[in-house]
């Protein structure tokens, strides 16, 4: 059977014919809508028989492939010689527009023509390309007869042009089916309970579903949910897989996951990172006339793609080295990359959030693509933070400063109306001595923010270089977010001013399960996995699902003797009593850490509890070694901690729940035999903490679970994850405070066979127990 490659026309003349440099042209969203508008006023002003986009498929056949070609065309007027119209908006000055200046828009139009000619058995129409001036409204015309002749020799010679990339394209895809069907689990077997999480996932290709799958450390969770979607996709079955993850630690599991999988020249992977991580000259435009690497780009890339053949994995490194290679922009050649890639690594927000996900693939989807959505503890706060927005007073008043000299008056008084706003609400703050207070969004401050979004993105559109353009984006994007969050807007979420510090505004989501539930149809079906996705239905809800998908709740592989679980349920860690429980805490730890040898992380529900136990510590068991988390720690820092946890050492690691050493980190076998997690993770209590209790009481759910319980149970249960990581690790978890006694019926079921404890003492009383072992055993 022949390989069918799928590309749309505008990629297809794309490939085919684009040249020279990129532009970094400024499209606004009025310029977007107003080009939709356009197109509608156009297309309603056309005859009553007049047919308005017209979507096709058509397939050309060759010898070695067949290539699918899709696309919709703007407008058909039939008659005794059929019209293709293809609209366009502008700014450039209709009278500057000829044939060869437009001839990627004629190519464009030409393809349609073709495709519609040829089933339509035509033997000649007319193509009209019809220009709408944005600024005044004003419309050109331009109408050329073709043959079905000439059309046809002008579409061969497209398809020539791409014929050699499609065709070893098309030989890709084939040796990856047939080296996917014969794939077998690269680690020889299954371990415990990770064939039901593969079979769990395959089927949720196949019955193009969402499902949840909560998988204990030790599982496998990458490769057991990457296998079977691979499995699938050689079947046929997925054309595109998305890897989505919320931290760095887990695009580098995916990346050693693939490594192991990956057969030379049979599975193409691409890891796109941010554009502002990978830019090579920050702070210049991404045109041809400012950025070097703009600057032909078109050229070189096109002898760039054939290391898509050279590669298997590019990853950031591989990237550079190409780009650097070829002097391309490597976060546009990761895009490039992407279009052919089999498995794109990547953060969320390219598939999730409103303003950055890939519309070169969503918007409209145009394949069957499934997603991985690893982490997936992280989504819910991470999908509510997209959907949020914020004002801070500080950057409004530094882009007045940056812009009144030499901004025009039109930009300059609506910028400034914003303002005054604002600092009317903060005196009035003052005068009232309030830090926070809700409010519904106030029109009068949107109009004003509107104005200058209008008054800005004409300017913008221009594309004119001065020093303080990028002054005006820095503003301008902020005020779009807070415009894009606030159409969003329902009683899911709410409006508030704070002046807890530097004063600023905010519109925050509450809920994101309806909006996450509308981008899921991005895919065919997902997997959301995690080792803690407990209570089910707390991430069922907020992850976009309707409760009616498969929730798979596995338990860990790994002998459960080996993880040893002690509650004190006598301390008190609630914020009013934390100072009185300082002295109780100390003693835990450092009972723990003498009956038990070996390193130990301790976990604190914030910075300044953490520091007030230290404090205490340190000054009565001076001779114990500690290391402790600091606050905005860099990488270089971070690793520095991480590298003290070595075998055979009894160091004592203070670090916070939630924090970057509270998930993610794989410190195996004797680096870590112990843990202490002090307080039940609540988080800080907040307005917008209290703003999600008090909405999910409205709707008649327990709103402190939602916004309080839930999430801290999560934290507690991240941070225990960090002792036990392979099936030899022993390890012992102490949880410090009265209220897990109440939170025991919701512990995985790796963690219910607890044993509480009344005070410190009992530690080491239990650990010189027979009931604890054997010695040599725990």
């Amino acid at each position: 059977m022949k390989e069918r490659l799928k590309i749309s026309v505008r990629d297809l003349i794309g490939f085919s014919y684009q040249s020279g440099d990129m532009k970094s042209v400024f499209v606004s969203q009025k310029r977007a809508l107003a080009g939709t508008r356009a197109h509608q006023k156009i297309q309603k002003s056309r005859p009553d028989d007049y047919l308005a986009e017209v979507a096709f498929k058509y397939i050309h056949e060759t010898e070695k492939l067949d290539i699918q070609i899709q696309g919709r065309i703007d407008g058909v007027q039939p008659g005794e010689t059929y019209l293709i119209e293809e609209i366009k908006s502008t700014f450039r000055l209709l009278d500057e527009i000829t044939y060869e200046n437009s001839f990627m828009h004629w190519a464009q139009a030409k393809i349609y023509a073709f495709i519609f000619s040829k089933e339509n058995e035509l033997s000649n129409v007319d193509i009209k390309l019809t220009y709408y001036q944005l600024d005044d409204d004003a419309i050109r015309e331009i109408v050329r007869p073709f043959t079905f002749i000439e059309l046809e020799e002008f579409f061969l010679e497209t398809i020539r042009l791409y014929y050699d990339w499609a065709i070893r394209i098309a030989d890709q895809h084939t040796a990856r089916d047939t080296w996917l069907q014969e794939l077998t689990f690269p680690y020889g077997e299954f371990r415990k309970n990770q064939r039901d999480m593969s079979v769990a996932t395959y089927n949720a290709v196949k019955n193009k579903e969402n499902i949840f799958i909560q998988a204990p450390t030790g599982i496998g969770k990458t490769i057991g949910t990457l296998f079977p979607v691979l499995k699938a996709m050689g079947e046929g079955k997925a054309e595109k897989i998305f890897y989505l993850t919320a931290k760095t630690v887990g695009r580098t599991v995916a990346l050693n996951t693939l490594r192991d999988v990956t057969e030379k020249h049979k599975l193409k992977s691409v890891v796109l990172t941010a554009k502002d991580k990978v830019c090579r000259f920050p702070g210049r435009r991404c045109d041809g006339d400012d950025c070097p690497l703009a600057k032909g780009y078109f050229d070189r890339q096109k002898d760039a793609s054939v290391e898509l053949f050279n590669y298997d994995i590019f990853e950031r490194d591989v990237i550079d080295e190409i780009a650097d290679k070829y002097y391309i922009c490597p976060f546009e050649f990761s895009l490039f990359l992407s279009l052919f890639a089999d498995v794109v690594v990547a953060d969320y927000n390219y598939a999730f959030d409103p303003a950055v996900y890939l519309r070169r693939f969503f918007d409209p989807v145009n394949g069957d693509y499934f997603f991985l959505i690893d982490e997936a503890h992280n989504f819910p706060e991470r999908t509510r933070g997209m959907y949020s927005a914020d004002i801070k007073l500080g950057d409004v008043k530094k882009a007045v400063k940056a812009l009144i000299e030499d901004a025009g008056e039109d930009i300059i008084k609506p910028l400034k109306s914003v303002e005054r706003h604002m600092m009317k609400w903060r005196r009035e703050m003052k005068k009232e001595l309030q830090q926070e207070e809700v409010q519904e969004l106030d029109k009068n401050l949107m109009r004003k923010i509107r104005k200058f979004i209008n008054n800005a993105e004409t300017w913008l559109a221009r594309n004119t270089q001065t020093a303080w353009r990028q002054d005006l984006l820095d503003i301008y994007f902020v005020f779009r977010q807070f415009v894009r969050s606030s159409e969003f807007m329902n009683e899911k979420f709410t409006f508030y001013l704070s002046n807890t510090g530097k004063f600023f505004i905010k519109i925050y989501c509450m809920d994101p399960s309806e909006m996450n539930r509308e981008s899921l149809k991005r895919a065919i079906g997902s997997v959301f996995f995690s080792a803690t996705l407990l209570p089910e239905q707390y991430f069922t809800y907020f992850c976009g699902g309707t409760g009616d998908e498969l929730f798979l709740k596995l338990t860990s592989p790994f002998p459960q003797e080996n993880l040893k679980l002690l509650i004190n349920t006598t301390v008190e860690t609630t914020y009013q009593r934390r100072t009185d429980s300082i002295p109780e805490v100390v003693e835990n730890i450092y009972m723990l850490s003498n009956a038990r040898k070996g390193n130990m992380l301790v976990f604190f529900p914030s910075y300044k509890y953490m520091e007030s136990v230290l404090e205490k510590f340190e000054e009565k068991y001076p001779d114990k070694h500690i290391q402790v988390q600091k606050r905005s720690m860099k990488e270089e820092k971070r690793l520095e901690f991480l590298a003290a946890f070595e075998p055979g050492r009894s160091l004592i690691g203070f670090a916070v729940m939630g924090g970057i050493f509270g998930e993610g980190i794989d410190l195996r076998g004797e680096k870590l035999s112990n843990c202490v997690i002090v307080g039940v993770g609540l988080p800080q209590i907040c307005l917008e903490r209290n703003l999600i209790r008090d909405y999910f009481d409205s709707e008649d759910k327990n709103g402190f679970d939602f916004a309080y319980k839930f999430p801290g149970l999560n934290r507690v249960m991240q941070a225990g994850g960090r002792v036990i990581r392979t099936a030899e690790d022993k390890g012992v978890i102490l949880l410090l405070d009265r209220r897990f006694g109440g939170y025991t019926r919701l512990f995985p079921q790796e963690w219910k066979h607890y044993r509480k404890i009344m005070h410190a003492d009992s530690i080491g009383e239990l650990f010189s127990s027979p009931l604890w072992g054997e010695e040599g055993e725990l």
